[in-house]
């Protein structure tokens, strides 16, 4: 996935928030700050499986909750490419955790990618 696919509903947004500007730039100063650190928490999970894989059953909850909270805030902004990967961790976390290493980076940079792609789109700074 490169940064072309990553697309948001805006003016689905802006409904569903009845056009509310300072909402909606609240709840993309929440998207912007925490959906990178929570997808480096599913990615550091991740790394703490892999080095004790015993782990995997006590991590689960905690990975779905993170995707569970990463997939509300991109359904928010129709960020879809986010939030279908998040879905899909959050339906089978204990199946992510023991999947390739590949995927954990992937939603890593996929939710970097949006949170910045955001903040662009929104005319917002975003610290990197």
């Amino acid at each position: 996935m490169d940064a072309s696919e990553i697309t948001f509903a805006l003016s689905q947004t802006r409904c569903n928030l009845a056009n509310d500007e300072l909402l909606i730039r609240d709840m993309a100063e929440i998207f912007i700050s925490d959906v990178p650190e929570m997808c480096g928490r599913l990615e550091a999970l991740y790394q703490e499986v892999c080095d004790n894989p015993q782990m995997a059953e006590q991590m689960s909850a905690e990975v779905r909750h993170l995707a569970h909270s990463i997939k509300g805030l991109a359904r928010t902004f129709g960020a879809e490419p986010l939030a279908s990967l998040t879905e899909r961790i959050e339906k089978s976390p204990e199946d992510w955790l023991a999947s390739d290493l590949r995927w954990a980076s992937l939603i890593n940079r996929v939710g970097c990618e949006t949170a910045s792609r955001l903040a662009k789109e929104l005319g917002m700074s975003h610290a990197d």
